[in-house]
């Protein structure tokens, strides 16, 4: 096959092994095979889209990298033909059908797939990892490995088997929040572009985006009653999110150990090959970007992938069960709208202090007149409520939205209330001068009239 695009490398392209897990369970980056990657051949000046797929062990990730290779390697294909001869094993990442996990760590595919979008080139990079929720595996390894994955990506497929199950739900809960965390350091959004692929489905005959489209709202529906898992539920609602359904491939594809394209049944070949279709047209859209939305170069993502892994290692996510896992989440969300409310109560008063300083003098005071002074601060009081539902968690966001409403209300009383004896001091005073300033005039003009008489005289006598 012939190289693709700027900087594309004469030799066929490999999977290497960007992340290795240690004895104790350890994540440690190959710095050089990520650099090798995403710094050279071009790709160090140019946007790039990596998608990854995370999901349980043993549920085709390989096979689905696998097929988004081919049919990204050939972007001009109208129908079935990107899959080949029917007879021949899909190639390029390791998989096989079987109970022993194939893929160890997380693999890159060493070249870019060039597509054009938006006007530009994009250096499309696919990134295969063992399964995440391996319970085999120490929970903090699994936390982590998927944390690294979902940061790297700007494109992740989150694979599922039959439906989206509530622990599946708790975990795709950690994940975020851990890279959500993570993130913050490095300057890299959690979510860029999620499918919810949802495999062997049997729940109805409707597959595909459509089928996905009915099933996603019902998720959605239901996490949004049940409130536990709020970073999933604004997950799911984002504009980048969509959720596909595939049929089961077959007995004869299951049973087959190299997973031959011809063993598969009709109606799982054509969703398959819609969904990946769909996948190749859009993956440059999906460019790696920071918090800000600004994207990021090869070499740039290179540069926060290398400060994640320092970061990882001086952290632990260890939770020893779900219950577990529950309850630091509760606490972590009664902390953080403590914080969100706290923080918002802290820049009201400090607004109020502001106000305060700069209408201290008559002339200041009298420029702004109570009602007036009270739309600033309603204005002002109204932002921040808005600000604080925002970042508050469920299922506590309406009491720490009432708590903090409250706060401000009592702020805002306390300072109208001297704030309108000031400005009646102040105009009563500025009253009394009016008052009096005629009569000053007129003695000042009679003592200077005298003065003038007197000096006349002066004159005259001498």
């Amino acid at each position: 096959m012939e190289p693709q695009g700027l900087g594309a490398q004469p030799e066929p392209g490999h999977p290497v092994q960007l992340v290795r897990l240690d004895k104790e369970g350890g994540l440690t980056l190959d710095e050089e095979a990520l650099s090798r990657c995403l710094e050279q051949g071009g790709v160090g000046d140019a946007p790039v889209c990596l998608v990854s797929i995370i999901g349980e062990q043993r549920r085709g990730k390989s096979f689905l990298m696998n097929c988004l290779l081919r049919r990204l390697q050939s972007p001009e294909a109208e129908d079935t033909s990107w899959m080949d001869r029917k007879d021949e094993a899909l190639g390029g990442f390791e998989c096989r059908t079987g109970t022993v996990s194939v893929t160890k760590g997380v693999w890159m595919w060493d070249q870019p797939l060039w597509v054009q979008a938006q006007g530009r080139r994009v250096a499309v990079f696919l990134v295969d990892t063992e399964g995440s929720l391996d319970l085999k595996r120490h929970m903090e390894t699994s936390i982590k490995l998927s944390m690294f994955i979902i940061l790297l990506s700007s494109y992740w497929i989150f694979n599922i088997s039959s439906t989206f199950k509530w622990t599946e739900a708790d975990y795709l809960e950690m994940f975020v929040h851990v890279a959500k965390e993570v993130g913050e350091t490095c300057n890299l959004p959690p979510i860029q572009g999620l499918d919810l692929l949802v495999r062997d489905w049997q729940l109805s005959g409707a597959y595909g985006a459509d089928g996905g489209q009915e099933y996603l709202e019902d998720i959605t529906r239901d996490l949004a009653a049940s409130a536990e898992q709020p970073l999933v539920l604004g997950a799911l609602r984002a504009s980048g999110t969509r959720c596909y359904l595939l049929p089961h491939p077959g007995t004869g594809f299951t049973r087959s150990r190299a997973g031959m394209p011809g063993d598969m049944e009709e109606d799982f070949q054509q969703s398959l090959c819609e969904y990946v279709t769909s996948v190749m047209r859009s993956a440059g859209t999906h460019v790696r970007t920071d918090r800000a939305r600004q994207v990021l170069t090869g070499a740039q993502l290179a540069a926060r992938i290398k400060g994640v892994s320092g970061y990882l290692k001086t952290k632990c996510y260890d939770f020893s069960s779900p219950v577990k896992m529950a309850e630091t989440f509760a606490a972590m969300r009664q902390e953080l709208n403590s914080r969100a409310v706290e923080a918002a109560r802290r820049e009201y008063e400090e607004f109020l202090q502001k106000q305060d300083r700069a209408h201290q003098s008559t002339s200041g005071c009298l420029r702004v007149e109570p009602l007036e002074m009270q739309r600033r601060l309603e204005e002002k009081r109204w932002d921040l409520l808005k600000g604080c539902w925002e970042e508050v968690w469920e299922p506590q966001k309406q009491v720490a939205r009432e708590e903090l409403k409250q706060e401000l209300d009592r702020q805002m009383e306390l300072f109208l209330m001297e704030y309108k004896l000031r400005f009646k001091v102040k105009k009563a005073v500025g009253l009394d001068l009016a008052m009096v300033a005629p009569v000053l005039e007129r003695v000042a003009a009679a003592l200077c009239d005298e003065t003038e008489q007197n000096s006349r005289s002066r004159q005259e006598g001498i």
